[in-house]
């Protein structure tokens, strides 16, 4: 590594795992060597994305957030801010292992505010928002994501959410007041 990160040998974390060990450590945002590796990558977050889906599936700290994760029945806006959010959920699962339920409230918050600002969505509007080029939420949450040291930092993280007076509907009303309405409870319960 480039940087000393400032964590202890026994660290859980990934990126510091692979200070120490032999064995190979994919992370996500590295550069990988093709041929045998590249498979055993590709199965590696495979299985990181089961592992994933079976916490948000099992746990109850999720109940709210799973039927917006689990909609068939939706427009597709609403399933590219769910492809989004299980996005930022891989990379920072990837980074920290853990299951941080305030980290993964924030990071739903962040991907699915998206739907919230705009009528449509597309990969390119996909992927200005990704980096921080939102109209309510600015922030870079990949690079937060790879720059964190704890995986608290993510938990920490402010997610503007605009009253209703600053929106503007002209398409899938009904989907986007019923979200705007969790994330403004998720809000005022502290999230």
């Amino acid at each position: 590594m480039d940087t000393y990160k400032g964590v202890s040998i026994d660290c859980p974390y990934t990126f510091a795992r692979r200070t120490y060990k032999a064995m190979p450590y994919f992370q996500i945002t590295e550069p990988f060597v093709s041929g045998s590796d590249f498979f055993e990558m590709v199965d590696h977050y495979l299985q990181l994305m089961k592992i994933i889906e079976s916490e948000l599936t099992s746990k109850s700290e999720f109940d709210e957030i799973r039927p917006y994760l689990e909609m068939n029945n939706c427009s597709i806006g609403m399933k590219h801010v769910r492809k989004l959010y299980k996005a930022s959920i891989l990379l920072y699962y990837d980074r920290f292992h853990e299951f941080d339920p305030l980290a993964l409230k924030k990071l739903f918050m962040w991907a699915f505010m998206l739907r919230i600002e705009l009528n449509n969505l597309s990969f390119d509007s996909i992927n200005k928002y990704a980096i921080g080029d939102g109209i309510f939420n600015n922030k870079p949450v990949f690079s937060m994501i790879t720059q964190a040291r704890k995986h608290t930092e993510i938990g920490n993280t402010i997610i503007n959410i605009p009253n209703s007076k600053e929106l503007s509907y002209n398409n899938c009303v009904e989907e986007r007041q019923m979200l705007h309405e969790l994330l403004t409870n998720m809000k005022h319960k502290g999230f």
